[in-house]
């Protein structure tokens, strides 16, 4: 079987339909479809028994515990095609694009990866990320030439694994945390996988949805966060690879820019969240990127509640900008 496409589902009724709807094509070119169910409370499982009902290569498990990570990890153990593709309930693909990506992996090949798509719920519009701009530079070694430290180069579901490869290094999510993706992308990296650059984009990453876990940031989600990019970096930095810089550059970025968070929070938490950011100095040292090293100043000199407030309103501009929700 050439790939297995994992979805997890979760409370996604009004979305489930179109993520496999835009699947379906790859049934015919040898592929198939595991959609991993938790506890929903809506309407999300009886869709999906429909599709298994129609479709033999679709199938229907239920997750052995809970959360995105664990949805993953109940997938890819049952997984029985050569590649794996995650997407996640609420998104959606381009299936031709993704066929023909699968046709041109090269045979030596552990990861591909790829550009994509954001598409803004609330307005609309459909926006292509585009860092990689060329399909000639492969290796792990030109990491740095493509990733952009101060966007989100980690998620998961913008490339496609060969499923041995995940195995063989024992390569399952981290459980019950956020920034699972992070930890993930670190990890993967370290075990030295030949990638392949391709600039075509077939994942549209749906935007501003309600209800998505990525709305909301409570404090322990703030905390699991930081806790995974302090060890994410640490893991990096024992490496000593050429290619760790940029990787780790990006980590700092996204680190500070989680301070945005802070004066969110009542007054108690607010303190648990300073006390976070406090002994931040392994973690930002040495810092290779500007960004960073502005962010960095901000808070010596405004302290993290003003670097909080500062990055708030910068929020809020980049959003009206964007004609999103302003929070």
């Amino acid at each position: 079987m050439l790939a297995t496409i994992v979805v997890p589902i979760f409370n996604i009724q009004n979305y489930i339909n179109q993520c496999i709807d835009s699947i379906l094509p790859l049934l015919k070119h040898n592929c198939e479809i595991i959609m991993v169910a938790g506890n929903s409370s809506d309407y999300t499982n009886t869709i999906a028994f429909q599709y298994v009902e129609q479709y033999t290569n679709i199938k229907l498990i239920y997750q052995n515990g809970e959360g995105l990570s664990n949805a993953r990890n109940c997938g890819l153990r049952v997984a029985r095609g050569e590649f794996i593709v995650f997407v996640d309930g609420d998104d959606f693909v381009d299936a031709a694009v993704l066929t023909s990506l699968l046709d041109g992996i090269t045979s030596n090949t552990d990861i591909l990866m790829t550009n994509f798509y954001r598409n803004y719920e609330n307005n609309g519009s459909q926006i292509l990320i585009s860092e990689i701009n060329t399909n000639g530079s492969n290796g792990l070694e030109n990491l740095r030439y493509i990733i952009n430290p101060h966007k989100c180069f980690w998620n998961v579901w913008r490339n496609i694994y060969r499923t041995d490869f995940l195995r063989k290094c024992d390569l399952f999510f981290l459980e019950n945390t956020y920034a699972e993706d992070i930890d993930y992308f670190s990890r993967v990296c370290i075990e030295k996988p030949a990638i392949q650059y391709r600039q075509e984009a077939f994942y549209h990453y749906r935007m501003d949805r309600k209800g998505s876990l990525m709305n909301n940031v409570p404090f322990v989600r703030l905390e699991q966060t930081v806790h995974v990019i302090e060890e994410s970096i640490q893991r990096l930095q024992n490496c000593k690879e050429t290619w760790t810089e940029v990787v780790i550059c990006g980590f700092q970025f996204e680190y500070l820019l989680n301070i945005v968070f802070v004066c969110d929070y009542s007054k108690e938490q607010r303190k648990q969240a300073i006390g976070l950011f406090m002994e931040s100095h392994q973690v930002l040292c040495p810092a290779y990127d500007s960004g960073v090293r502005w962010l960095v100043r901000g808070m010596n000199t405004l302290g993290v509640m003003g670097l909080s407030r500062m990055l708030k309103m910068m929020k809020r501009l980049k959003r009206r900008a964007e004609h999103r929700n302003v929070q």
